[in-house]
């Protein structure tokens, strides 16, 4: 797509809110998918409002946001035959209630830095309680070479697609078809990427680092690592490294699973940064009706999230009988520059 088509995609967008009307034509869009730019693009067209319109910044940051014209991340993780799962009254993997499913890329990146895996990155649970030290956001975009500031909180929007199903049978009476007691879930959480403190005992190996290669002024990527901030981590003398509620957390819960449907469900769920919903509110137990946390559309998770946070994925079963069969996972992560 070229600069003047990518602009276009982004005036026309704003004149759809003014006018409430659906431009689609009767029998067919005829329309291209919404397109999604580069963080090279948003910079272009940044300064094509600023400079040919003469736009001053914080007008030209509103258009953008209202277009949600951003930079995007994702994640995906799909497996065959919903292989992964969690059950109900199990202990240690693979039958744990508890179950890592996946990770976004650090908030603000495009890409991993060179020889960081990706699998290894988004697929692998880390137990990460090392001394560890957060980073500046001067640091931060030092990793990102960005040729403007950046924010430090700059998430927009959180897109999580599903496709899971629970064991098929049982559950409450009534409830079948529904998401009333279901008893199996997702929830988010998210992890802060930080410096490893040198302050290990003389003569001991400091722990390993997230990629590989030497370290270099005034800090690496090898250097760092990921602080888990939700869900909490345990003592190190615990035998489980996170700390997992009994019931679903209604600030962190995605969504749960059809109660007792044997097919699989795909479901879309995005969490933006405008959303203003009350958890004590009619809205919010639609919410919850719906199969999510009542308390997850007031927008504080997406507004909270710094630079170079990640998002997490888990997926959860309670009580004996139920199972979380996943088959597929995605992470859309959108931020604004």
């Amino acid at each position: 797509m070229t600069l003047a088509s990518a602009l276009g995609n982004l005036l026309a967008t704003p004149f759809s809110w003014i006018t409430g009307l659906d431009m689609e034509p009767e029998g067919g869009s005829g329309r291209e998918e919404p397109y999604e730019p580069s963080i090279s693009d948003v910079f272009v067209v940044r300064a094509m409002l600023s400079k040919a319109l003469a736009l001053p910044p914080e007008l030209v940051n509103d258009v953008l946001d209202w277009a949600e014209y951003w930079p995007h991340a994702t994640v995906k993780a799909e497996y065959e035959g919903g292989e992964k799962i969690a059950r109900g009254g199990s202990g240690r993997p693979p039958q744990a209630e508890d179950v890592f499913l996946i990770r976004s890329l650090p908030l603000g990146f495009s890409k991993l830095p060179d020889g960081v895996s990706e699998d290894s990155w988004t697929t692998t649970e880390h137990d990460l309680r090392g001394p560890l030290e957060e980073l500046s956001i001067d640091e931060l975009q030092h990793f990102l070479k960005s040729p403007s500031p950046l924010l430090e909180h700059p998430c927009r929007k959180i897109v999580f697609t599903l496709r899971s199903r629970d064991q098929g049978w049982g559950g409450e009476p009534g409830s079948h078809g529904t998401y009333l007691k279901s008893w199996t879930w997702f929830d988010a959480g998210f992890e802060r990427l930080c410096r490893i403190r040198d302050d290990s005992p003389s003569g001991s190996a400091p722990e390993p680092a997230l990629g590989s290669g030497s370290r270099k002024p005034p800090v690496s990527f090898e250097q760092c690592r990921l602080r888990p901030l939700s869900p909490p981590t345990l003592p190190p003398d615990d035998d489980k490294l996170f700390d997992h509620p009994l019931l679903p957390d209604p600030a962190r819960k995605v969504q749960a699973n059809v109660v007792a449907k044997r097919q699989p469900t795909e479901h879309r769920v995005t969490w933006s940064w405008r959303d203003d919903v009350d958890p004590d509110s009619t809205a919010a137990m639609q919410l919850e009706e719906a199969g999510r946390g009542r308390a997850t559309g007031n927008g504080e998770f997406v507004r909270a999230l710094r630079l170079g946070d990640t998002v997490t994925l888990w997926a959860h079963a309670r009580f004996p009988g139920w199972i979380n069969f996943v088959e597929k996972v995605q992470i859309d992560v959108y931020w604004a520059v």
